[in-house]
């Protein structure tokens, strides 16, 4: 069976959304580098199997379905850490070529990968895909034909639907050729991230919108309205602990345009983010519960005192000296209204080291993704 974009599919008894497909052919090794593009005049038909880009209509994870057309079967992955595969063994290896590629995958045609499976007695997969830039792995299991159905008139979610959105409007911006040249050379200035170039145009990718449309595991708690009229808004995070929470926030953000500063490091029980729009705290509240507090930066400058919604008071005081540090001054030039801090006297906070994990974290993922492919993951080849 073939998927075309945005086709919903049920696999066992999950949704999914298809958002890409890559076309792969086994490579025999024969091919000179020379004779790469001769790929480009493959057709899909003549693929060995596919790998659809699958999105999940709960939780908006991605996922990676492969389809053998010799032997009409299906396996499903997802992404995962490298792992030993002391109990695994070894089931096939070769070498793929992409031949044929379209919706939202960074894999581009001709572009090939080494790639191993591993299968334990219960069945499960694991994958390792090593491409010319980076190795990927994959976690996953084998289906049968049965497993997969299309499914018509099914409600795709707000945050898929917002996907597809703007793929349509990039579509619609990429017909124009001087906006074509435009955004090419912005994003080679930027580092090639279309989140740089939104906010570039002047519609940053905020964390606010990552957490409300982009990430359907953090969990809406309440909203603060500030003065002003601003507002700061509480999720619960599904993560077990504030690091696991901000190393998240930071991926999504592809560690761009912030500012860091980890609490009571012995303790990681808050940390603070601060971008050129919004400040950001990540803390373990008096319930024990992980909580992101996101707010405008003006709302933080007019500084609501609401007691830090069940924040201890010394994450309270903490989330005070860190604007204070690192946003106030720079605010009071924005915005005209008096503050809260123009009076304020608390205790300054430095660039401490022991203070700068985060900040070092940010650093290393905006590297990775000015040097990598643009999305996650390149599909999991080695599941024909």
């Amino acid at each position: 069976m073939e998927f075309t974009y945005g086709d919903t599919i049920r696999i066992l008894s999950n949704i999914y959304v298809v958002l890409g497909r890559i076309a792969y052919c086994e490579d025999d090794g024969e091919e000179s580098d020379s004779d790469a593009d001769s790929y480009k005049t493959i057709s899909p038909k003549e693929a060995d199997w596919f790998e659809y880009l699958l999105v999940s209509n709960a939780t908006n994870e991605e996922y990676w379905l492969s389809c053998d057309k010799h032997h009409n079967g299906y396996a499903l992955y997802r992404m995962c850490e490298k792992r030993s595969t002391d109990t695994y063994r070894l089931l096939e290896a070769g070498t793929e070529k992409a031949i044929s590629v379209w919706g939202n995958v960074d894999v581009d045609i001709g572009d090939s990968a080494e790639y191993k499976e591993f299968i334990t007695e219960t069945g499960a997969i694991y994958a390792v895909e090593k491409w010319s830039d980076e190795t990927e792995y994959a976690e996953g299991m084998y289906l049968t034909t049965a497993d997969v159905t299309i499914e018509k008139d099914v409600l795709r979610s707000n945050a898929i639907q917002k996907r597809m959105a703007r793929r349509r409007i990039l579509q619609g911006i990429l017909c124009i050729p001087l906006v074509i040249w435009a955004l090419l050379i912005l994003m080679a200035i930027t580092g090639t991230s279309w989140h740089t170039v939104r906010a570039y145009l002047g519609h940053p990718y905020t964390i606010n919108e990552y957490m409300s449309e982009d990430a359907p595991l953090f969990t809406y708690v309440t909203s603060i309205t500030g003065n002003d009229g601003e507002k700061s808004t509480i999720y619960q995070s599904p993560y077990a602990t504030v690091g696991e929470t901000v190393r998240t926030i930071i991926n999504a953000m592809e560690g761009r345009n912030l500012t860091t500063y980890q609490h009571e490091i012995n303790e990681d029980n808050a940390v603070a983010l601060l971008t050129p729009y919004e400040y950001c705290l990540i803390y373990e509240d008096t319930e024990h519960r992980i909580l992101v507090r996101d707010e405008s930066r003006q709302f933080a400058y007019a500084g609501t005192d609401d007691s830090g919604y069940y924040a201890t008071p010394g994450v309270h005081r903490f989330y005070r000296n860190f604007y204070w540090s690192f946003g106030y001054e720079f605010d009071k030039k924005r915005y005209t209204s008096p503050s809260f801090y123009d009076t304020y006297q608390g205790v300054p906070l430095v660039d401490d080291p022991v203070n700068m994990y985060y900040q070092n974290y940010a650093s290393s993922v905006r590297s990775g993704s000015a040097g990598s492919r643009l999305s996650s993951g390149g599909g999991t080849s080695v599941g024909k």
